[in-house]
């Protein structure tokens, strides 16, 4: 019953996601959703990226409502 977004996640490997989020999930769950979506990268440090204009995602507890994430392309970086 919350709103939702979808979000495209460009890997590292060159693979994509494409997930739904609540606008109330925060950076940290995206992270989560990569580790739980692919297990090999469980273990392995890495950052996210807006794709266009390219911006770090550095707080884990930002929203995605409030990162203006909503309907956008995220990138993972190694």
């Amino acid at each position: 019953s919350l709103p939702t977004t979808s979000i495209q996640l460009r890997l590292a490997d060159g693979s994509r996601l494409r997930a739904e989020f609540n606008l109330s999930h925060t950076v940290a769950d995206i992270r989560r959703f990569i580790r739980a979506s692919r297990p090999d990268m469980a273990g392995r440090a890495f950052r996210l990226a807006t794709a266009f204009p390219q911006q770090q995602l550095d707080d884990d507890s930002a929203t995605i409502e409030g990162a203006g994430l909503a309907n956008s392309v995220i990138m993972q970086r190694m």
